[in-house]
């Protein structure tokens, strides 16, 4: 397994492209880039992809694309997870956004995802705010 961060690539969109192609059924929970487009990832602070071999199995972002708030997004393909993948990707995240000096990560999550939100929750993750589909989660800097 390795991680590799994407910001300055010139063809980080079509990295992540290949991503989502690949992506089956985890498509119906993590819907980043069809509600935005790619012209955000141009914007985003810190993404990463994780590769097996030479096929890329997750991804995740930091993006600042809700009024400076910072907004944390997670995916792997389907049929990886549950193998503590997202625990790796996950660490990535936290550990450049604690670098970085970001006092509070957001993230939404589909209520209907439990092992996410569990995961979410095992990196001090809290629900702020829920709707009928989906949980608003946070995180504050550990002082």
């Amino acid at each position: 397994m390795k991680l590799v961060r994407i910001n300055e690539l010139n063809n980080r969109w079509e990295i992540v492209e290949q991503f989502l192609t690949n992506c089956g059924e985890s498509l119906k929970t993590f819907r980043y880039f069809f509600k935005r487009g790619k012209e955000v990832l141009y914007e985003h602070i810190h993404t990463v992809v994780l590769y097996e071999d030479e096929k890329i199995i997750g991804y995740g972002h930091l993006d600042t694309c809700d009024s400076g708030k910072i907004w944390l997004g997670i995916c792997l393909i389907s049929g990886k997870t549950g193998l503590g993948l997202g625990k790796l990707i996950m660490n990535n995240l936290l550990q450049w956004s604690d670098k970085n000096n970001s006092k509070e990560i957001n993230l939404s999550v589909d209520i209907s995802n439990a092992a996410g939100k569990k995961l979410y929750e095992h990196f001090d993750f809290r629900v702020y705010n829920k709707t009928e589909t989906m949980y608003f989660m946070k995180r504050s800097k550990r002082v």
